[in-house]
């Protein structure tokens, strides 16, 4: 689940991973538009950042495991 406004509303508010929408709308774009010209290459691999936006849900597990 994307980042979505619902996540931080709901009771006991769900950990998301927050993805840059709009970076890989651009990087499909560019790369369907290089395809023509790029035929015989590999395919490009891109990582774009996330970003773990830990709520409520995992609060417990957060506790016990000392990571806070």
């Amino acid at each position: 689940m994307n980042n979505i406004g619902l996540a931080e509303m709901v009771r006991s508010s769900l950990t998301t991973v927050n993805v840059p929408k709009h970076g890989m709308v651009a990087y499909a774009m560019l790369i369907l538009l290089l395809e023509e010209q790029f035929k015989d290459q590999q395919p490009a691999s891109i990582v774009l950042p996330t970003m773990l936006i830990v709520r409520e849900s995992c609060e417990t597990n957060l506790k016990s495991s000392n990571l806070n």
